[in-house]
């Protein structure tokens, strides 16, 4: 291949380009190399002079023809359709093309590729060779290396149905992945996590306006496993849908009859809490993937951590939607699958998602923060997830910061409806937490085991204890809870209180906070009474 930098010929390139297993390598082979050698375009011209070229001193990336004119396309409506403009090479709809273009890319010093709009590329096989090797399981496409942008145009890149068990992508150490306006579909990952995508340490990704679904992993990250840094995003020129939409009104009064309550407390919290979460209507108003606005994690299961995300480096996301995912453990002695939506390791910061309909089989049904992570969510609707231990919808152990959220209908069988905290400090400022369900032994609404949780200008409401020896439908507390200008009111439970049960004297209730209409006392019950709590 004339003038492919860093790769000895055709051989190279279809060895590494990594869509083949053993057994079928040969045949790939050789279309890998008619792809190759159709994607360089022996003497085709791309010149300065017009739109299909490049600009003047600059080069292709096969290389300079002898003549001066830089091979690596042909000038617009080419009878191949492909094209070389500036960085950005076009990918006609053949997915062996895509995997020549990335090995091209790979080989320089990165590029830019756009797909044919909305084409589907299927991933039949994959390679023993990765580019460069690695230790994380076989991958549909060449490992990323170098700053690449794929312009996705509303393609989809899916592994067939009938293929052996690969990723669909990785980006390794060095790489640098901007990929938008695209589907994932149908990877599986081996233990090493990320069946749809996977970052290693040492590699970035910026994902925008995907659909990364039905992708699965025999470890963590059943559609997503970053250990490098990676940012989510949907569309950042989608107009009002913005992320602030959830923010509550910082205009409120702070005293005068409209700051006043009926009972003469807790006005700050209505105000706050009851513009918690996103703002927006996810079902009807963004249909997701292309034709939506947001980022769309869905129908991905895992089997460590993490159904549709996992995460152990440094993530960001917003204006996404994760969604129909689940982790299940693989039973035996080990009790392994938290995280049912997101599962989070290290640093994560969420703002303006929808967590929905995920599901664990241990703990944090949407989200699970592990031992020394460090999670802030913020205008998020946390809702409709299950777990069978703990934490219907969330469950920490490290840091965990909410704010201006909803986390609300959520289930779990033993502790903690709507959220469980074990350790470490949890922090919940303008949010509402409401309609979850402990079926088994208490915290309806929230579970502090031996750590912290503090409530400012919050709601605890409507939870439900319903087992028959349960008891607690707002709060159970075995650790230290402080209120602020919060309400725990109308939660219920089998047995009393229905609203706080602590174990310990480590409560504070400030005296704007409300604890009332809980059924059927509202703390009479508990085994340690709680400050400015009545009947």
């Amino acid at each position: 291949m004339a003038g492919l930098t860093g790769v000895a010929g055709l051989a190279a390139v279809s060895g590494a380009a990594g869509v083949a297993g053993a057994s079928g390598l040969d045949g790939v082979n050789d279309r890998l190399e008619k792809a190759a050698q159709q994607f360089i375009v022996e003497g085709g011209r791309a010149t300065g002079d017009d739109n299909g070229g490049q600009d003047p001193g600059r080069q292709a990336p096969g290389g300079q023809a002898p003549d001066g004119q830089a091979r690596g396309g042909q000038e617009p409506g080419g009878s191949d359709g492909k094209s070389y403009k500036g960085d950005e090479w076009v990918v006609p709809c053949d997915a062996d093309e895509l995997i020549a273009a990335l090995v091209l890319a790979n080989a320089g010093n990165g590029a830019t590729l756009k797909l044919a709009e909305r084409c589907t590329y299927t991933l039949t096989a994959f390679a023993p060779v990765a580019t460069p090797p690695t230790a994380y399981g076989p991958n549909g496409l060449p490992v990323i290396i170098k700053p690449i942008t794929i312009k996705g145009e509303g393609a989809t890149i899916v592994r067939a149905a009938n293929a052996e068990a690969f990723r669909i992508l990785e980006v390794g150490v060095g790489g640098d992945l901007r990929l938008r306006d695209i589907t994932i579909k149908g990877g599986s990952a081996s233990i090493a996590g990320g069946g749809g995508i996977r970052v290693d340490a040492g590699g970035e990704a910026t994902l925008e306006h995907l659909n990364v679904v039905d992708n699965r992993s025999s470890g963590s990250g059943g559609g997503i496993a970053n250990f490098g840094i990676t940012k989510i995003t949907g569309k950042t020129d989608h107009g009002k849908d913005s992320a602030t939409s959830g923010t509550p009104k910082s205009d409120a009064p702070s005293n005068g009859p409209a700051a006043q309550s009926p009972e003469g407390q807790g006005a700050a919290a209505e105000l706050s809490a009851e513009n918690a979460g996103t703002g927006r209507n996810w079902d009807d108003k963004d249909k997701g993937g292309y034709e939506g606005n947001e980022t769309r994690i869905s129908n991905n299961t895992g089997t460590f951590n993490g159904g549709g995300i996992h995460n152990n480096g440094y993530l960001t996301m917003e204006n996404a939607r994760v969604s129909a995912n689940v982790i299940r453990g693989t039973g035996g002695t080990v009790i392994t699958g938290s995280g049912g939506g997101l599962s989070n390791s290290r640093v994560a910061v969420i703002n303006d998602v929808r967590i929905d309909h995920n599901i664990a089989d241990f703990r944090g049904g949407g989200v699970h923060g592990g031992l020394n992570s460090t999670t802030t969510v913020t205008n998020a609707d946390v809702s409709e997830n299950t777990a069978s231990s703990e934490g219907g919808g969330i469950f920490s152990d490290g840091d965990f910061h909410l704010k201006h959220s909803k986390i609300d209908r959520n289930s779990v069988f033993q502790r903690g409806g709507g959220i469980f905290n074990q350790i470490g400090q949890l922090v919940i400022t303008d949010s509402k937490i409401s309609e979850n369900t402990v079926r088994n032994e208490g915290g309806g609404g929230i579970y502090v085991g031996s750590g912290t949780v503090v409530l400012s200008r919050s709601h605890v409401d409507r939870n439900k204890a319903v087992g028959p020896d349960s008891l607690a439908g707002g709060i159970y507390n075995r650790g230290t809870l402080s209120l602020t200008e919060s309400k725990v009111v109308q939660n219920d439970a089998a047995l009393p209180p229905g609203g706080i049960f602590t174990e310990n004297n480590q409560v504070t209730v400030d005296q704007k906070s409300l604890i009332i209409k809980n059924r059927p006392t509202n703390c009479t019950g508990s085994a340690q009474p709680v400050p400015n709590c009545f009947g």
